[in-house]
């Protein structure tokens, strides 16, 4: 009966009965989370004790803060019918290597390996999921394979890709979609294929410079819908469309990989014509099962809600340790492990903050389509 009613709804209304309910409860917090309690008033000690440490350690040894210490947070996602919670980190001026770290359901880091090969620098950027083992890391230049225990299993570059960001996998058939810059027609979106680690299509141009003013040293820029101007966080649906956070036209912009085509756009005020820039500043995004859109949005600094036609649902309130904290969005990810649509789904929302003390919020999602229909 709940299946035959879901094909008669439209899926804006199903979308909205299944998460009428959900409050995204903060399950942990990794990174730099404040202990509980009143803070410790610090003990005076003579300065030659601290002669060779750095700040961070000074006030973990005052107790401030306490758990994993997260250099600078790229990317998230979850291993497929996993709780394992992967971590990408780029390198830093202080911290030239990129690592990545391996954390439990609990919260709990299992291990941490550096982005390196036979002593060579690799940059790590944005991360997904393949298969129970395996992970796809950008590395500016292009691709590589990981196994989770820190084995480089393939690198995929290309003399054109530049600024290679963010990566989704095309379900299972051995294709990744990457954001990145190229120097031949500017091309914003490469697809590769895993098996023979060769690029199959590239589309996404970029928007045209129509006038320059020598005056004033300002760009006028004609911008079409297909046009990509700053290409950022992706994700892709179970019919394999791309959805891409363009953070200049400040909306999501869906094409069918395929034939590059561009499909339509969106922001929290509508649809194509019914978009409003100022509304909506995307950031992380990701797709459940049932095709449903969840963007990191700057301007509500919450998680929104979309259907599958990127029509908008709700917006999910975020309870934070500290609400005066400033803390600014940037990557998300969802586990759909032990997700069961007949009985009680349920689904992980992992949310990173760029701040001055990166970190990462686990929420558990809850909710039931048979009550929430009643």
């Amino acid at each position: 009966m709940l299946e035959s009613w879901q094909k008669l709804a439209s899926p804006h209304k199903v979308a909205e009965l299944k998460f009428k309910h959900v409050d995204p409860s903060l399950k942990f917090t990794i990174g730099c989370d404040k202990p509980n309690g009143r803070r410790k008033r610090r003990k005076l000690v003579p300065l030659y004790t601290n002669r060779g440490k750095t700040l961070l350690e000074t006030m973990e040894e005052d107790g401030k803060y306490k758990g994993f210490k997260f250099q600078t947070i790229a990317d998230f996602t979850f291993l497929p019918q996993s709780d394992l919670l992967i971590a990408s980190e780029f390198g830093t001026v202080n911290y030239p290597i990129g690592r990545v770290s391996v954390f439990d359901e609990k919260g709990e880091r299992k291990h941490t390996f550096n982005t390196e090969d036979k002593g060579r620098d690799i940059t790590s950027f944005g991360v997904t999921s393949i298969d129970t083992d395996t992970i796809a890391i950008c590395s500016g230049e292009g691709i590589n394979l990981w196994t989770v225990n820190g084995e480089l299993k393939q690198e995929m570059t290309h003399a054109y890709v530049r600024n290679c960001s963010h990566v989704t996998s095309l379900n299972k058939n051995g294709l990744l979609a990457a954001t990145c810059l190229t120097e031949v027609n500017e091309k914003c979106v490469t697809i590769w294929d895993t098996r023979s680690g060769k690029i199959v299509k590239q589309f996404g141009s970029r928007p045209e410079i129509v006038e320059i003013n020598p005056l004033t040293h300002k760009q006028t820029i004609h911008f079409r819908n297909k046009d990509l101007r700053i290409p950022w966080f992706i994700a892709s649906n179970s019919k394999e469309d791309i959805y891409i956070s363009d953070r200049s036209a400040k909306c999501i912009k869906v094409y069918e990989w395929r034939t590059g085509q561009f499909l339509h756009k969106f922001d929290a005020a509508g649809v194509d014509n019914r978009c409003s820039k100022g509304s909506f500043s995307p950031q992380g995004i990701d797709i459940d099962c049932d095709d449903n859109i969840y963007v990191n949005d700057d301007v509500t600094k919450g998680v929104l809600l979309f259907d599958k036609y990127g029509e908008f649902v709700k917006s999910f309130p975020l309870k934070l340790e500290d609400p005066h904290e400033m803390v600014r969005l940037w990557s998300l990810a969802l586990s759909t492990a032990n997700h069961d649509k007949k009985r009680n789904p349920h689904s992980r929302l992992a949310l990173s903050f760029s701040n001055r003390k990166p970190r990462a919020h686990v929420y558990n999602l809850s909710f039931c389509p048979l009550s929430a229909i009643r």
